[in-house]
């Protein structure tokens, strides 16, 4: 995608998924900060943490656009995400604001994303682009750490090792 750096964004308060054992906001952005560590493409923000209230994706590209006026926003969603797009708060500011990087999805395929955007914003607003398959997901993580199953080769060692050492997700599996 050509992209110069890569953000992770964790949220305050999500308007559509529950976790739980859902460490807070301070600890999630302080595991993007780990993952991020040490990258010079990849970063991790506060944006979302510290906007108190639900956080939404268009007040958010909002906050960015006008703190960095001069760069171009994409926004990295999986097939299934993107297709979901029209049900999310303000879709075509969304879109106006930030273009779409989309992973194709054996799941979710680029006609039915195309599909479910058509009428929110001219088609090069979205651009599509392949990833290998990975079959590994947060929810798995969380379940794997719940049932004292191995996980720690699934991420970052720092990110691991700060899992283990604050008993994160060792409750109920997710």
């Amino acid at each position: 995608m050509d992209l110069d750096r890569l953000v992770l964004m964790p949220v305050r308060e999500a308007v559509d998924k529950m976790i739980d054992q859902d460490p807070g906001p301070e600890e999630r952005y302080l595991l993007c900060e780990l993952a991020a560590a040490g990258s010079e493409w990849l970063d991790a923000s506060r944006i979302e943490v510290d906007r108190p209230g639900p956080s939404y994706t268009a007040d958010t590209l909002r906050q960015l656009a006008a703190e960095r006026p001069d760069d171009e926003i994409v926004m990295v969603l999986g097939g299934d995400r993107a297709a979901s797009l029209p049900q999310w708060r303000e879709p075509a500011e969304i879109l106006r604001l930030a273009r779409l990087a989309v992973a194709r999805r054996n799941d979710v395929g680029e006609d039915q994303v195309r599909r479910a955007l058509a009428g929110l914003a001219p088609g090069d607003r979205v651009r599509f682009f392949d990833m290998p398959a990975i079959e590994v997901s947060s929810s798995m993580i969380r379940e794997r750490i719940a049932t004292a199953a191995p996980y720690e080769h699934f991420l970052a060692e720092r990110v691991a090792h700060r899992i283990a050492e604050a008993g994160l997700y060792r409750g109920v599996a997710a």
